[in-house]
Order: C-alpha cells, then sequence, then structure tokens
C-alpha cells in the first residue's frame, strides 16, 4: 500500500497522510512530494499515521525530519533553547505507531521531538498544539 492523504473531517489546515507499510528509500521521495504539495495549500498540521507502517529506514526518519522543518520554517518557528519558557508547537505528529517502528523512533530519540498519539483523533486535537 502506498502513501494516501485523508482529510475528511478533520479541522482546517491539518491533514492525515497514511503511510503505507514500508517507509524506505524506495517511497519516501514520494511521501515528500506530497508533504510539500499540502504545505503550499495552507497546511499547519500534518499527521502520520502508521498504523500500518511495519518497516521503516533512515530515509523514513527523514521524512518526518523534514516535514519538522518544513512546517516549522513556514510558520515561522525556530527551534527553542531547552530553558524557554514557551512550549513547542508541534506540527507534526505521528499516529497509531506500531511498536517496533516506535523502537527505532526511540532508538533514533526522535519520540523527543515528534510526539506520538494513539489515533488519528488524539493528534488531530491542536488545542494543546
Amino acid at each position: 500500500m502506498d502513501s494516501s492523504i485523508k482529510t475528511t473531517a478533520l479541522p482546517p489546515g491539518i491533514a492525515v497522510l497514511q503511510v503505507g507499510v514500508t517507509l524506505d528509500e524506495k517511497n519516501a521521495d514520494s511521501l515528500m512530494n506530497q508533504v510539500r504539495e499540502l504545505s503550499a495549500n495552507g497546511l499547519e498540521f500534518l499527521i502520520f499515521d502508521c498504523a500500518n507502517l511495519e518497516y521503516i529506514t533512515s530515509f523514513g526518519l527523514t521524512v518526518f525530519l523534514r516535514t519538522r522543518k518544513i512546517l516549522r520554517q513556514k510558520h515561522h518557528e525556530q527551534d527553542q533553547s531547552s530553558d524557554s519558557m514557551r512550549p513547542e508547537i508541534h506540527r507534526v505528529r505521528l499516529a497509531a505507531v506500531t511498536p517496533h517502528v516506535a523502537d527505532v523512533l526511540r532508538t533514533a530519540r526522535l519520540l523527543e521531538i515528534l510526539p506520538v498519539f494513539a489515533d488519528i483523533n488524539a493528534a488531530a486535537d491542536t488545542s494543546g498544539k
């Protein structure tokens, strides 16, 4: 299954990219093209639905990081120092991450900057940002 975009029943400015079974060098560029297209059309928050994701490589991890950078630059947000009193707005969120993928994210220390939510609805709640 390739990645697909879902936007039904979501507040404006939020999109969900449903990630396929693998995220690697074969499909990372295609996914980044979808991210760029969404960003150009007013995207504020992007949720990667990882429910089907079973295998991820460094190419896939790079997609998550590049997406974070694109959205932060678009919204003129800088990386904040650890002593900042302002909480970071997490514009990139991961939903329904499988245990294996969570282990990869933990090993890469990405869980510190990419929040993980149980499902799409929880990730779409931007009230706490």
